[in-house]
């Protein structure tokens, strides 16, 4: 799949990578989301979905989670109440066409927690939601050689992540006609290979950059890189707006 699909299916693709629990106000008892296909990729008309289990030592009667489970992240495709009785529980669809779909499991407590997963199914089977221009390929060339005839020139500039175990660092990155792109870093403390996880914002930024973007995935183990564009001098901490 050459081009898009749809902007929501990033974060679906996102959440098939990594699930994690943000938590508001009081702690709930945590989930673990095991999918059927430890991959995450389905065919078209297999079965999808994941086991719900419940932390160790936790009493089934205790707990309301609610899901619901959309296709492309727009259509509800179903939803209802999670039933530990059994032991676990568990979220599953059959679809008959390629699509990604995205599941979202909350507390019924005040201010619970949330959790979220993904799955992709027939995804090279894809196709675009609207006809590409004409100039599209020639479009997106034209702007990549502007951009490669850039030095990077990149600038890391550590800082306090405020969470245990995690780096963060500040990033600055050359750009076209003399604006540059900023952004920030997370990744766990220490040496060690890991995954990597560019988290990128909606349209019509810049945004200001919540370091729980980056350091929640890099605290579960990845390296996580969040930008933002600010012509100009625009410098951290990249509250909008930015100065011309």
């Amino acid at each position: 799949m050459s081009r898009p699909v749809h902007r929501n299916l990033f974060r679906t693709a996102v959440a098939g990578l990594v699930s994690w629990c943000v938590t508001a106000g009081a702690e709930a008892p945590r989930l673990t989301f095991v999918p059927f296909n430890p991959s995450g990729i389905y065919e078209v008309g297999e079965k999808v979905g994941w086991n719900v289990v419940l932390a160790a030592g936790t009493d089934p009667a205790s707990v309301d989670w609610h899901f619901t489970l959309r296709k492309n992240d727009l259509e509800t495709i179903k939803s209802g109440r999670l039933d530990f009785t059994a032991g676990r529980a568990s979220i599953e669809t059959i679809l008959d066409e390629p699509a990604m779909l995205y599941v979202e499991v909350a507390s019924a407590a005040a201010n619970g927690p949330r959790m979220a997963a993904g799955a992709a199914v027939g995804p090279t089977k894809l196709q675009p939601s609207a006809p590409c221009p004409d100039d599209f390929d020639s479009f997106w060339a034209a702007k990549i050689k502007l951009l490669t005839a850039v030095p990077a020139e990149p600038v890391l500039t550590p800082g306090e992540s405020g969470t245990a175990g995690v780096a963060y660092s500040t990033v600055k990155l050359g750009n076209i006609n003399g604006a540059h792109v900023y952004g920030q870093l997370a990744r766990p403390a220490g040496k060690g290979k890991h995954p990597a996880m560019l988290v990128l914002q909606w349209a019509n930024p810049p945004y200001p950059l919540e370091k729980g973007w980056v350091t929640a995935p890099a605290a579960a183990g990845w390296i996580a890189l969040s930008p933002t564009t600010c012509p100009g001098t625009c410098r951290p901490p990249f509250t909008p707006p930015c100065p011309k």
